[in-house]
């Protein structure tokens, strides 16, 4: 049995927490045993599934740096050494680099395996400067702690990794299930009439309440759009640090009965069947999970598209928009799509064929990447 550790989950079910989950739960339990090493407070994102996998689920629990960084050292290198020499790989997942000492303690204690993966292209949250020198620093560390290197894009690539490293990083498809996230007319009808939008036109946001979101250009867009169609709704799936800001801008532009904040959903697939269409103004990304499951229930799409690589467009239902032009812009895209009556959901059939095609399909790409982390264990 080849055992597996994951790092990089939290108790946020984000793209990430996905990510993991969509890729682990679909590896053969009979050839790999992969166990969560969480990085926050219990309960951890989608528990339910680790454990419906087997998987064993450990937690870091000790003081951060900045409380006490003596205590913190203390306990990582006895956690580590307690649980890293079990494992022949260590798949870090991450969004920067500016902490690497779990990565440097894998090499230390020898584990064979040690595949580091970048899921973004920029900082998630504002930095400062020790921050982005740290990751500046590491960049190149990384290069001799590291056996394999992978990330979600080409963005994500030059992110986290020096070009030195580029002809060795494996993109690795943000694959999905594809099913799970099929169009669901009874889920849709559920929560439109709970929420008292059954006849609206319904624009979702999915994402953490944070500034790389860009939730408030989104809100921006939606007060023009609300002129011309005042019973349209915006729904914003998520929380997050921004989460007060939004609300007090939500108030400034006097849009209160209209915008609702619906929090952290478990059931996230039965909300893009809600939406009748996905508006994504995010700064940057890695690249957006949420685009592909919007895409796999087929879903027209609104998006800048400075965040959208070649790569996840599988349907032919996406408009991409500059973050440069006006929000007027934005709400006269989505209100022609309205007015045209073009806001259709893409072909079930359709769908299906486009996702075995473009390497998204998690049914397809989850034994590559098993193979890939195992070879010939």
């Amino acid at each position: 049995m080849y055992k597996i550790l994951v790092v990089g989950y939290s108790n946020n079910p984000g793209g990430i927490e996905r990510f993991i989950t969509n890729y682990c739960s679909q590896f053969d339990n009979k050839k790999v045993q992969v166990d969560i090493l969480g990085n926050a407070p219990e309960p951890l994102a989608f528990e339910d599934k680790i454990k419906a996998w087997g998987g064993k689920i450990y937690v870091l629990n000790m003081p951060t740096i900045k409380k006490n960084p003596v205590n913190h050292f203390v306990r990582l290198k006895a956690i580590t050494k307690k649980i890293f020499p079990n494992y022949d790989c260590v798949w870090f997942n991450t969004l920067d680099l500016k902490n690497i000492e779990l990565i440097k303690m894998a090499k230390k204690l020898q584990v064979p395996r040690i595949i580091i993966h970048s899921h973004n292209s920029k900082w998630s949250n504002k930095t400062n400067v020790i921050d982005n020198t740290r990751h500046k620093i590491n960049k190149r560390r990384i290069i001799k702690y590291g056996t394999d290197f992978w990330a979600c894009s080409e963005s994500a690539k030059e992110w986290l990794f020096p070009p030195e490293l580029y002809s060795k990083v494996k993109i690795i498809n943000n694959a999905i299930d594809v099913k799970k996230f099929e169009f669901d007319f009874n889920a849709r009808k559920v929560i439109r009439n709970k929420y008292n939008m059954s006849d609206s036109l319904v624009l979702g946001n999915v994402g953490r309440l944070t500034q790389q979101k860009n939730q408030i250009f989104s809100l921006e867009i939606f007060q023009k759009l609300l002129k011309k169609v005042p019973s349209s709704k915006l729904v914003l799936l998520g929380q997050g640090e921004d989460e007060e800001l939004l609300r007090e801008k939500v108030k400034e532009l006097k849009i209160e009965k209209n915008v609702i904040f619906a929090g952290v959903q478990k059931n996230i697939n039965d909300w893009y069947s809600t939406f009748d269409l996905l508006l994504l103004t995010s700064l940057y990304e890695g690249l957006p999970l949420t685009i592909i499951e919007a895409q796999a229930n087929g879903i027209n799409i609104v998006a800048n598209k400075t965040v959208i690589p070649t790569q996840a467009i599988i349907n032919n239902n996406l408009k991409l928009l500059s973050l440069k032009d006006d929000p007027e812009v934005w709400a006269n895209e989505i209100l022609g799509l309205y007015l045209d009556k073009k806001l259709k959901r893409e072909n079930k059939g359709k769908i299906e064929s486009n996702f075995k095609k473009s390497g998204f399909d998690i049914r397809l790409e989850s034994d590559k990447v098993q193979q890939l982390i195992i070879g010939n264990h």
